[in-house]
């Protein structure tokens, strides 16, 4: 299994490398205006793994679920990198020991993410390349992937542990509360829907009643690179209960003459109370277990 995470913010090393010029005129780009067909989605993924391998950056080239040729993943033993879509991440294999530069180099790169384009493979900084690359051919990692199959090992684990979690709910003053339904094809499984009158105090009291976060479960997960900040994300683990509340999104209404009212204002308050009160039990289990080791601040919880 590969490790990986979802970060926050870095200034990495200086950049190297550049991008050699395609010959091919009008590149279609992914997530431009417009349905792209297969085709476009492939000729765009070839036209940025020829861009990258030119430059001397390690890619390969791999189909997505739907069979198509469209993922160029980046070769070696361990991976730091920032998305055009927003957000960043690293991994490194398994069987790979990070020496001390390497993790100095992931701690930054997780406290401060660059917001320009960054790929760092076994240390060697790509990122001007990479850059180039992305800009000339319009690549974008999540359109690659096309349609993603759920898998329905890990379908079944979810739906049990939302729907033990719903039955826990009900009998325990909400029996309005329904179950969740195994999803077909692609679709993934859909969260327990908590009724948007709960007030904060009643949701603190029901999971307490209810957990909805198992400390087990994060104990039983693979260790990051030493500095405990992993999130349970390993299909050997039963996974915590997806939980959201079901209130109105007022704020899908903004526009360029949309004004909250102070009841708008008071609602997406309560709101946030509402999902800083799901977060508590996680923030808990992180404070106690990184001031124990030393290690801040705590992780993002994950829903």
């Amino acid at each position: 299994m590969r490790k990986s995470a979802v970060l926050g913010c870095a200034v990495i090393m200086a950049l190297m490398a550049g991008c050699t010029a395609q010959t091919t005129p009008d590149i279609p780009s992914l997530g431009s205006a417009g349905p792209a067909t297969a085709t476009d989605i492939e000729v765009v993924a070839k036209a940025y793994f020829d861009c990258m391998s030119q430059a001397g950056v390690p890619v390969a080239l791999a189909e997505n679920d739907a069979g198509e040729l469209t993922i160029v993943k980046n070769s070696g033993s361990w991976t730091l990198q920032t998305y055009p879509n927003g957000g960043g991440g690293g991994n490194y294999d398994d069987d790979t020991t990070l020496s001390a530069d390497a993790q100095a180099s992931f701690q930054e790169f997780f406290e401060n993410m660059p917001d320009h384009p960054t790929l760092i493979l076994d240390g060697v900084d790509h990122s001007q390349a990479y850059g180039q690359c992305l800009e000339q051919t319009g690549y974008d990692f999540i359109e690659a992937m096309g349609e993603v199959r759920s898998d329905p090992e890990l379908n079944v684990k979810q739906v049990k542990a939302n729907n033990d979690w719903a039955a826990c709910a009900r009998d325990n003053g909400f029996p309005a509360i329904e179950d969740t339904e195994m999803p077909m094809g692609a679709e993934q499984p859909q969260p327990v829907l908590l009724p948007g009158s709960i007030t904060p105090d009643q949701l603190r009291a029901l999971l307490v009643e209810c957990p909805n976060f198992s400390k087990d479960t994060v104990d039983q997960a693979p260790d990051w690179w030493g500095l405990e900040d992993v999130v349970a994300s390993s299909s050997d683990t039963d996974p915590h209960p997806q939980i959201e509340i079901d209130h109105p999104l007022w704020f899908t209404r903004v526009g360029p003459d949309f004004r909250p009212s102070d009841a708008d204002l008071i609602e997406l308050e309560r709101m946030v109370q509402l999902e800083e009160a799901l977060q508590e039990p996680q923030r808990a289990y992180w404070d106690e277990r990184l001031s124990e080791t030393g290690t801040a601040p705590s992780p993002t919880p994950s829903k």
